[in-house]
């Protein structure tokens, strides 16, 4: 994970607390085909859940369809971009503590696979 948000200067910061996120979690349903180049301090696991979307994460391109589902940690870059196809998909946003606490009913071996 990164924590450098300089590296970020190109692409918007997204603060969970300035984006007026409620509680601990935060869900919608999101169909904007575009969205710019971005990364914030949560994570977000996303589905898509109708259609595909050009999705760019870290740098690469690549195209997921309908029940691809994706996390992405704080501090990384992402950006759905233009796309002759459209999509919908559900997100969820979640501060680092949260999903830790998610991960660790599972297993405590969970959080860190996935964060390192």
């Amino acid at each position: 994970m990164i924590e450098d948000k300089a590296m970020y200067k190109d692409a918007l910061f997204f603060n969970f607390a300035n984006q007026k996120y409620n509680g601990e979690l935060h869900y919608h349903f999101y169909n904007t085909p575009t969205t710019p180049l971005h990364s914030h301090d949560y994570f977000e696991l996303f589905v898509i859940t109708q259609g595909s979307a050009s999705h760019s994460f870290k740098g690469e391109k690549q195209t997921i369809t309908a029940g691809t589902v994706c996390l992405i940690a704080p501090y990384e870059q992402h950006q759905f971009l233009k796309s002759k196809h459209a999509h919908e998909h559900f997100n969820l946003a979640m501060e680092s503590a949260s999903f830790k606490q998610i991960c660790d009913t599972l297993s405590p071996k969970v959080y860190s696979a996935l964060t390192n």
